[in-house]
């Protein structure tokens, strides 16, 4: 067992600092904690909860992955690895400025990390001439564009939107290339009958509707053709999911916890439209749970384990410490929504979700730290 190369598997360092950020960021948020307020360079505790998964947890971990797995999605050498250590000092330095710096510092930061991040990817894309990969690069620099209107301050609802919706746009993309993948090379390991190719309309049409509601609500979050759009896209996303058949046997907790995370989005959009069409029903903020605690909360700790487990050559290992936190942080996003659908005690389901979400990454740490540190090591159980 040596330690492993940063330059050839940047997922390593990323992945570790998105987990602790998730970790220590929620637990700061935490009401329990209010200590910790003043110290957080002027945000308020919605902001700083806002920011910290927007701006810190959810870009390190996607740096992770891209800069992991660019090279073979464009058959081209990866990043440097100072290239990998600039980004990662940058994000470091974002997140430090957070507590420590002077107020606005810690956002500008996080917007240039952004970036950085947008033109290695570009850079990488474009020499490939691989059109497929384009939409990634034009999300990315609609995120990063998002991260410079925060910074400045600029009509936060509309950022906020644009924000959730490249983060929920990225999912999609970065899903629709995992999942079906990973699935389909378990059932071939397996020996299992193979599922089918996706059928191209399907795809294409999900992706044609989702970039269409998502337009419209940032646009119009409230707009009837919004909610119609919106509709739509649910029951297309949904329709997605089901072509990639994840039910059909017995997948490792990994596997299984990606369908279940994309089935957030879906549901993330029903959401949406009925909040628009019935606001006595649902609010956003059941919708933006859906995306972000369900959707990010429960892909980002697959798509980590995954790629953690594939590295270390042990691409389909199962850990008990793993699949609890996967059914964790399952059980977080339903608390979570089923608080905004459910009023009447918020801060018990509030309290319930957040404790759960803590849960889940202090198991996902403990299942993972070591393999994280040391090449080849087996996830712990």
């Amino acid at each position: 067992m040596t330690r492993p190369s940063y330059g050839k598997e940047p997922f390593r360092p990323f992945f570790a600092v998105a987990s602790l950020d998730a970790l220590v960021g929620a637990a700061i948020w935490t009401p329990a904690l209010s200590w910790a307020q003043p110290w957080l360079a002027g945000l308020s505790a919605g902001d700083w909860h806002r920011q910290v998964l927007l701006y810190g947890t959810f870009p390190a971990m996607l740096a992770g992955f891209l800069l992991t797995a660019l090279p073979r999605w464009t058959g081209r050498a990866g990043p440097r690895n100072a290239v990998s250590k600039f980004l990662l000092a940058l994000w470091i330095a974002a997140r430090g400025s957070y507590v420590l710096g002077p107020h606005g510092s810690g956002p500008a930061i996080a917007a240039v990390f952004l970036f950085a991040l947008t033109l290695t990817t570009a850079g990488s894309v474009i020499a490939s001439r691989d059109r497929r990969n384009y939409k990634i690069v034009l999300l990315l620099f609609g995120f990063s564009a998002s991260a410079t209107m925060t910074a400045a301050s600029y009509q936060i609802e509309l950022t906020l939107r644009l924000s959730l919706a490249t983060m929920t746009g990225l999912l999609m993309v970065v899903g629709g290339r995992v999942i079906p993948a990973l699935t389909a090379a378990y059932l071939c390991n397996s020996g299992a009958q193979p599922v089918s190719a996706p059928v191209a309309v399907v795809e294409k049409a999900s992706a044609v509707v989702a970039a269409l509601a998502l337009t419209f609500w940032i646009a119009m979050p409230n707009g009837q053709v919004t909610a119609v759009a919106c509709a739509a896209c649910a029951s297309l996303q949904l329709a997605r999911a089901t072509q990639w058949r994840g039910w059909r046997v017995r997948l490792p907790a990994a596997v299984a916890a990606l369908h279940v995370g994309y089935c957030w989005i879906g549901l993330g959009f029903a959401l949406l439209a009925l909040h628009i069409l019935a606001p006595l029903y649902a609010s956003t903020a059941a919708a933006v749970h859906a995306w972000t605690v369900g959707a990010f909360g429960t892909m980002s700790l697959a798509i980590m384990g995954s790629m953690i487990r594939k590295h270390s050559g042990l691409a389909f290992a199962r850990s008990i410490r793993a699949t609890a936190a996967y059914t964790a942080m399952t059980c977080a996003a339903v608390v979570r929504v089923g608080g905004e659908l459910l009023p009447g005690i918020a801060s018990v389901w509030l309290a319930s979700s957040g404790g759960l979400w803590l849960v889940a990454f202090l198991l996902f740490i403990a299942a993972f730290h070591q393999p994280l540190l040391v090449r080849r090591c087996p996830p712990d159980r």
